[in-house]
């Protein structure tokens, strides 16, 4: 589970990043779409008591898509967010711990799951689990508990979370709609969830 700072900040980050796409995503999806106003509803909720033993995940995304006449779809993404080990250690750039127990757990749940690597200036870096995964695997480290990587071996291939939620929005290049990954996320039907979760509904269309 993550300890009780982790918690706070997974708890923070969710407050903002809900007002923050309540603020931009109506743009964003309508610029990345081509669609004029689509309708855009947002919530979050953090769950009383966080399980993430068997996932590694931290927030669970959950996307509900209805373009009338055209597609409807729901998928959900497991995000495990990670701080800087900069906060609180000596260390001149940013630095990330990566429990590899945790990484092949968040894969397993959804391949297309990704890390939300907090700098020390602010700034929230997406990158694959899968690329840490080969990170682990290209360096020998898949056996230890955990390894580190730092902001010179992930800043070409992050993005930021503002084109993280296009691309999670628009196309379906992220998530997945099997139905055990969505029940994990939305904690119905199994008696495990992620601490936190964002629902973004969006609606193109009708009345």
């Amino acid at each position: 589970m993550p300890s009780t700072n982790e918690e706070g900040h997974v708890g923070h980050l969710v407050a903002t990043l809900t007002a923050a796409l309540e603020a931009v995503l109506p743009e964003a999806v309508r610029a990345a779409a081509g669609q004029a106003g689509p309708k855009l509803t947002i919530s979050s909720r953090i769950n009383g008591n966080p399980e993430e033993k068997s996932t590694g995940a931290d927030l669970a995304l959950v996307v509900n898509v209805d373009v009338r006449g055209a597609l409807e779809i729901e998928f959900a993404e497991a995000v495990q967010v990670k701080k800087t080990a900069r906060l609180h250690d000596d260390y001149d750039r940013d630095q990330w711990t990566i429990k590899n127990k945790q990484l092949q757990d968040l894969l397993d749940c959804s391949p297309t799951a990704v890390y939300w690597l907090l700098a020390n200036d602010g700034n929230v870096l997406v990158v694959p689990a899968k690329l840490l995964a080969a990170v682990a695997a290209g360096r020998g480290k898949q056996d230890q508990q955990t390894f580190q990587v730092g902001y010179a071996a992930m800043r070409h291939a992050a993005i930021d979370l503002a084109q993280f939620f296009v691309d999670l929005l628009v196309g379906g290049w992220l998530g997945s709609d099997r139905p055990a990954v969505l029940n994990y996320a939305k904690g119905t039907g199994t008696p495990e969830s992620p601490y936190a979760v964002i629902t973004v509904r969006v609606t193109v269309g009708g009345g």
